[in-house]
């Protein structure tokens, strides 16, 4: 497919830790707001991937919208550690034309705090985004049907383990060829 300019539309995966307007600390989730919606107008089909905060959680239930939930599962690198309890990857999209916007849910981590930042367990936090993030991924690159990024954005340090994730572990391999 191309863009109304004869360019290659891509498959774009933004991975976050804030984004407006579900949840905004600063210039970041703005930024990456902006950033989807030009995309999207370019023609790309945009994805978002960004933990499910309160202000997320608050905003969709304030606004009446639902979310549908693509899969509810523990994502296969996850089973220890979390006390029987899943991760889910639970998906909004407003209309046709904007990026679609997916989130990874674990309560304990991020929709029962509230704030998306500022807290002593931040690391772990992020860290189990980011192997929810190669995880979901690896789900979707192995079921080979539908959408797969050709690109991914990491914004900031809370994507940073993602990146050494898909380059130090075999069990995501088949990600790294994007």
């Amino acid at each position: 497919p191309a863009t109304s300019k004869g360019a290659r539309t891509m498959n774009i995966l933004i991975l976050v830790a804030e984004i407006a307007p579900f949840s905004h600390v600063g210039g970041l989730a703005r930024g990456t707001h902006a950033l989807a919606k030009a995309l999207c107008k370019r023609g790309h089909d945009v994805r978002v991937l960004t933990p499910m905060h309160a202000a997320s959680y608050d905003f969709l239930r304030a606004t009446k919208h639902r979310l549908h939930t693509e899969k509810i599962m523990t994502m296969p690198s996850l089973k220890q550690g979390l006390r029987g309890k899943s991760v889910s990857i639970r998906s909004f999209r407003r209309n046709a034309i904007d990026e679609h916007v997916y989130f990874v849910d674990y309560p304990d981590y991020f929709r029962l705090r509230s704030q998306p930042y500022g807290y002593m367990d931040d690391y772990k936090r992020y860290y189990l985004f980011s192997l929810a993030c190669a995880d979901w991924l690896s789900v979707l690159r192995k079921e080979g049907k539908g959408w797969f990024p050709d690109v991914i954005q990491c914004h900031d340090w809370h994507t940073g383990y993602f990146v050494d994730l898909i380059k130090k572990n075999p069990a995501y391999i088949r990600i790294r060829r994007i």
